[in-house]
Order: structure tokens, then sequence, then C-alpha cells
């Protein structure tokens, strides 16, 4: 394991930072490498996912800095194609930045990277099916 943190978990727990983030504002824009219903891998060999949500978090180490990532909520594609719903197949890619063209964790101590590897049209939405919404009932009748 590095003698540094490689990531903000680790940070927490005391391992040392070495200040050096890969974020930069000059970067490519998140939306040109990956959006909803992309197909991605990792670089330590999960995947293969579809992107199902992105979200924008920021890193404020206690030495001072701003440093915005992304995560990326992501479920499982099996072996058939299909895409598992629910907390069985739900994962999640943190600490994410763009640099190029390429999708790397934001603590330079780790070698992490996500592929997008493609795309599917009919995942872009990428919402596992609603449930019902449950039923209030009013059982004393509307106070008036």
């Amino acid at each position: 394991m590095s003698e540094f943190a490689t990531n903000q978990y680790l940070r927490g727990l005391g391992y040392g930072d070495n200040l050096r983030h890969r974020f930069r504002f000059a970067s490519s824009p998140i939306e040109r490498l990956v959006r909803l219903g992309s197909i991605v891998r990792t670089s330590y060999g999960t995947g293969p996912y579809i992107v199902a949500e992105i979200a924008m978090y920021e890193y404020r180490p206690p030495e001072g800095g701003w440093y915005p990532h992304w995560s990326f909520v992501v479920q499982r594609i099996a072996p058939d194609g299909a895409i598992v719903w629910g907390d069985r197949g739900r994962g999640w890619l943190n600490e994410i930045v763009p640099r190029g063209r390429r999708l790397l964790a934001l603590f330079e101590s780790n070698d992490d990277e996500v592929f997008v590897i493609g795309f599917r049209v009919d995942a872009a939405q990428c919402r596992a099916p609603t449930p019902p919404r449950p039923v209030q009932l009013d059982l004393f009748g509307a106070a008036a």
C-alpha cells in the first residue's frame, strides 16, 4: 500500500496526503467522457457496468484547496447483457476526475482508472423501474 492516502476515507484514517490531486479546471468536462447509459469497466477488473447516475462532490483537505470530483452510481451488466437492477447489481465508482480523455482517481497516489467501453441507448434513462407508491389512507376523514 502507498504511504500516502489513495482516497478520502484513508485520509480520514490518518494516512498522509501528498497533496497531489489530479483535478485541473482546464481538464475536459465530465460530460464529454461519460453520460447516463455509458458502459464502463475499471482498471482493477470490475465491470461491465451501466452508469445510472453522475454526481459532483468536492474534497477540501485541511491544508486548504478545493477539488471537485465525481461519483457514478452504476448497475452491473449480467453475462447475458441484462442490467441487474436493485441492490444486487448496484455499485459506486467514487472520486473520479476527468484528465484529458481519461477518467482517473482524484488522488495521484491511486492508479485506478475508469474506461468507457460503449453506450446502451436502451439504458440511457438508466433508472430501475419505480415501484408503485404506497397509498396513504385517511381513516378518520379530512379535517374541516
